[in-house]
């Protein structure tokens, strides 16, 4: 368990879902722990495995080892869904239904479970269904569309935004500027590797941050290192 720690920290999505895994369950070893199942899943789902962005989007709903977020849960479902995961594709149907952590779409809803219908879930299929008998026959033909060709994901680009506007407590780098999911930011400070004598130096560019109300605000992936913690005012906006 200790060797699969290690790789998930230096990045490995697999590694970190398998050790998340274990701290949910309590198996392996560990105790069972919801919030370092937590910090491990969004390791991996940073990291893009599937698996782990999934198991972390469910947590975020249920309020498992983190305070209920139906804004991430949406998020980090829709990210396992776009890689093939139906039952993340099926839960998005049930969100965009009721409005939950985004805006009610019934025409993104019917798409999402006729996605998820191809692996042949009788209630994605019911739902899918109930809803063409309920959308007008406009948003039906674009659901179709936007199924046709949902892989390549132009559905993404022609679709309005489900997400909802709803108000983010916001972070700030070391100079005050906002700091948003997505952002590219720079180090200010020197960074000590826990459990090594490696550093990251001031400098250091980071890409395509996510944030997130905890002791370490910013998660990310560094070059050469992997999944990585950090605060807030170590780093600078690009």
């Amino acid at each position: 368990m200790h060797d699969l720690m290690m790789s998930a920290v230096q990045g490995d999505g697999n590694a970190a879902f398998l050790v998340g895994s274990a701290y949910e369950s309590g198996s392996n070893g560990l105790e069972k722990n919801l919030k370092e199942a937590h910090k491990y899943y969004l390791m991996g789902a940073t990291s893009g495995n599937m698996k782990a962005q999934f198991n972390l989007a469910s947590m975020y709903e249920e309020g498992r080892g983190c305070s209920v977020d139906l804004r991430q849960s949406y998020l980090w479902y829709e990210k396992a869904a776009e890689q093939g995961e139906w039952e993340a594709q099926y839960n998005l149907g049930l969100f965009l239904t009721d409005g939950k952590g985004c805006n009610v779409d019934t025409t993104l809803a019917h798409m999402w479970f006729s996605v998820a219908s191809s692996s042949g879930n009788a209630e994605a299929i019911h739902n899918r269904d109930a809803l063409a008998d309920f959308i007008k026959s406009e948003q039906l033909e674009i659901s179709n569309k936007w199924v046709s060709d949902w892989v390549s994901q132009p559905w993404k680009k022609a679709r309005p935004s489900s997400i909802q506007n709803t108000q983010k407590k916001e972070f700030r780098d070391a100079n005050g500027r906002i700091l948003k999911d997505g952002d590219d930011v720079v180090l200010v400070k020197q960074v000590k590797i826990k459990g090594s004598d490696k550093v990251i130096n001031i400098g250091t560019k980071i890409k395509n941050i996510y944030i997130e109300d905890a002791d370490f605000e910013i998660t990310c992936k560094i070059e050469g290192i992997g999944a990585f913690r950090l605060k807030k005012e170590f780093v600078q906006k690009i």
